[in-house]
């Protein structure tokens, strides 16, 4: 397998007037393509800011990334957008769905960044949502996936 992502020696403090407080002290880890990495610890240990930094969403103070052998710019968002564009999706922990729209469309909202037709939107939407157990709650709302039955 080849090393998708590599992390060497990345650091990550926050400041809080004159407190310096160090999240992330010289991490280093490489995953491999296609590999599945589970990230466990207590709260404040530093999970949700690693995250955000390996999703280009947030920036190291010091470290180098590398992702597909090739360093993250972080100076260049339009760069760092393609990278989160083509390469990774968001699961949160509040699950920020738009209420007005159905379960489908709040998966194939992030489609309309590439070019694909509606249909071709609303097909992917509903394999991903087959796929993940949610054949029966296509159409409704968000506030009703949690009910047993949609209508």
């Amino acid at each position: 397998m080849n090393t998708f992502i590599k992390l060497s020696k990345i650091n990550k403090y926050y400041r809080m007037g004159k407190v310096k407080n160090q999240v992330l002290t010289d991490f280093s880890y490489a995953f491999e393509e296609h590999c599945f990495a589970i990230l466990a610890g207590p709260s404040g240990s530093g999970k949700s800011t690693l995250l955000n930094i390996l999703a280009t969403l947030d920036k190291p103070d010091s470290g180098t990334y590398l992702f597909n052998k090739e360093e993250v710019n972080f100076g260049k968002e339009k760069a760092l957008t393609e990278i989160r564009k083509n390469n990774f999706g968001f699961v949160f922990q509040s699950f920020n769905l738009i209420p007005v729209l159905t379960a489908s469309e709040n998966v194939a909202l992030p489609l309309t960044l590439f070019a694909y037709s509606r249909k071709e939107q609303a097909e992917r939407a509903n394999e991903v949502l087959e796929r993940v157990g949610l054949k029966d709650k296509l159409n409704p709302n968000p506030k009703n996936l949690g009910n047993r039955k949609s209508k």
